[in-house]
């Protein structure tokens, strides 16, 4: 009996969304999952998905560091308001870092995220240079102006973009000594 018990505890907590595992049965949780059963997408409802699509986005290693969530998760609200409510979220959410979303992007968590791998980059890979604190200050600011310029959200492309800065700044005449 306690065998039986135990094991519908587990069967319960798998498909509660607290239960970690409901994501990956169920995927994400589309519009419909936030209509009440009147078939109507309220504002509260649209609202509530936002929220959620704020909380994807701060789960998200590289969406959190290069964007802004709230203002993803605004963008999202407004581009709901338009498609509707049987548009797939996954297509309004991908959407968003395929395009052009410049007033998004996060410069100063990219400058500081990229100031603290260039620097574990530098304690190895320059460690008789002297200046490392201004060559990875330059690699930092130059990944994230250049991204702000054109934000696209992918691994490879943000690899070029520090190889670029890090190319630039090694050659960068302020930092020759």
């Amino acid at each position: 009996m306690k065998l039986w018990f135990f094991l519908f505890f587990i069967f319960i907590w798998v498909l509660t969304p607290q239960g970690g595992m409901a994501q990956s049965i169920y995927g994400e949780r589309d519009s419909i999952y936030f209509m009440q059963d009147d078939g109507e997408f309220s504002e509260e409802e649209k609202d509530a998905e936002a929220m959620y699509i704020y909380q994807r986005c701060m789960t998200n290693a590289f969406q959190k560091v290069y964007f802004n969530c709230e203002c993803i998760a605004g963008a999202f609200r407004q581009e709901r308001e338009k498609v509707g409510a049987y548009v797939p979220q996954s297509k309004i959410y991908n959407e968003l870092f395929g395009v052009d979303q410049r007033a998004c992007v996060s410069p100063e968590n990219i400058a500081g995220d990229n100031y603290e791998s260039c620097m574990r980059f530098a304690n190895i890979g320059r460690p008789r240079e002297k200046n490392n604190e201004e060559y990875c200050g330059c690699v930092a600011n130059k990944v994230a102006r250049d991204f702000g310029n054109k934000p696209y959200l992918r691994t490879a492309y943000i690899e070029n973009l520090r190889v670029d800065a890090m190319s630039y700044c090694d050659q960068a005449p302020i930092l020759r000594r």
